[in-house]
């Protein structure tokens, strides 16, 4: 199913970030959750509002036994194949894309290399979404990056991440897509649709 997904990816470059983000959540487990319930969440009128300019956006959804893979993509004029502006935003079961003693060790680091910084820098690294976020930062280049934030769900249950990848000519302003924003929606609407209370780590 997954080299289904790469195969029928429009551009070269989308079929490598979904492989990638595909292997990040490892073999299905025994029991996998329902992740249908993020249908009702993760939708176009979702994605297309947290671009902070008013863009054209395609949708669709990806899945396999594991995974659940929302896909958003900015529609422009490709000067070259390779060019793209992606959203991806993938659900999982609890453990998946989040191990929670990777976080820990994580935030410890952090709090401990960056005490300089103060509180701020550590929220800015792992915002109080749902149950525990982090940051991340896949890769950059010239005229594009790949970036995201990653979330367990307040009861425990999913991890979520969202994840930007973009490789845009000069020509094309950059549609910027807030990842935090769409964080936060995703979390307090499966919040209130599952009856969860927000259990932030610290």
């Amino acid at each position: 199913m997954r080299e289904d997904l790469v195969r029928g990816s429009r551009h070269r470059s989308q079929g490598v970030v979904i492989a990638l983000l595909c292997v990040a959540c490892g073999p299905p487990r025994a029991t996998a959750p329902d992740l249908t319930a993020f249908d009702k969440i993760v939708t176009r009128e979702l994605v297309a509002s947290a671009f902070q300019r008013k863009v054209p956006v395609s949708f669709q959804v990806l899945a396999d036994d594991s995974t659940r893979i929302y896909h958003g993509e900015y529609q422009f004029r490709h000067v070259d194949p390779a060019d793209h502006y992606n959203c991806f935003i993938i659900v999982a079961a609890a453990g998946a894309l989040l191990d929670s003693r990777t976080y820990e060790q994580r935030y410890s680091e952090t709090e401990r290399n960056y005490a300089d910084r103060g509180k701020e820098y550590l929220l800015s690294q792992f915002p109080p979404i749902g149950k525990r976020a982090q940051r991340s930062l896949f890769g950059f280049g010239p005229g594009g990056a790949a970036f995201g934030l990653t979330f367990t769900t307040s009861d425990g249950k999913f991890d979520v991440r969202i994840m930007v990848s973009s490789l845009l000519p000069t020509t094309i302003e950059d549609p910027r897509f807030d990842v935090d924003s769409a964080a936060r929606r995703i979390s307090e609407l499966y919040d209130r649709d599952a009856g969860a209370l927000p259990m932030q780590r610290r």
